[in-house]
């Protein structure tokens, strides 16, 4: 896809009218840096998203917190763990997050988005010119199907995005410490966690998950 995409990219599609300004560069919305965990307010290792949203999390910070409060950490929605979307980012040579199909290093400008079905996540320039206007509702790099819905926009840096000190966990003082969320005051780790939460994530975002989320009333 990386020459398809180059060459799509070649006429400077993604660019405003007028003064040639990007619609995906522009000063960064308020919240939590794009690589981090809007629990921990840490650089996430395996992270998900609310679809819902588009919030991202580190999962053994995301899955505790749900299940022991039924709700979304920053919004306060309610929320299941099953509805959780397991995510894939792609990382270039230098270890930066990256668009897979573009190769373009994400920043706090950029605007990045997910494909539900599949979790993989890709710079919002290459889903808009390469899938949505060009019709080919294909993920680009699995060639699965999808549908507009499947879209998630993950990060917008043209839309304000909430301050943390406004998130559900901050203001109800349900924090995180850092590689795992606070449950009854006390600091839930991944290593630490129990038998059912951990086959929840072991599933989560196969045909496992809402079973292993159902088992533990999630």
């Amino acid at each position: 896809w990386n020459a398809r995409a180059q060459s799509a990219m070649a006429s400077g599609g993604g660019k405003a009218g007028g003064g040639g300004v990007s619609t995906y560069h522009a000063a960064p919305a308020t919240g939590v840096p794009f690589d981090c965990c809007a629990l921990s307010l840490q650089p996430f290792r395996d992270p998900c998203c609310n679809p819902a949203d588009g919030t991202v999390y580190d999962l053994s910070n995301a899955v505790p917190f749900v299940r022991a409060h039924g709700v979304d950490p920053v919004s306060g929605a309610p929320l299941r763990v099953k509805e959780l979307v397991r995510l894939t980012y792609a990382r270039n040579a230098g270890g930066e997050l990256c668009c897979p199909v573009l190769g373009e290093a994400f920043t706090q400008h950029t605007k990045i988005a997910a494909i539900r079905t599949t979790g993989n996540v890709f710079s919002y320039k290459a889903v808009e010119e390469l899938n949505l206007r060009a019709k080919n509702l294909r993920d680009l790099l699995s060639d699965e199907k999808f549908t507009r819905a499947d879209v998630i926009t993950l990060r917008d840096p043209l839309a304000a995005r909430p301050a943390p000190d406004t998130f559900y966990h901050v203001r109800k003082k349900l924090g995180s410490g850092v590689g795992g969320a606070q449950q009854n005051g006390a600091t839930v780790h991944a290593g630490g966690m129990s038998a059912d939460v951990k086959a929840a994530l072991g599933a989560l975002g196969t045909d496992e998950a809402a079973a292993a989320a159902a088992a533990g009333g999630g």
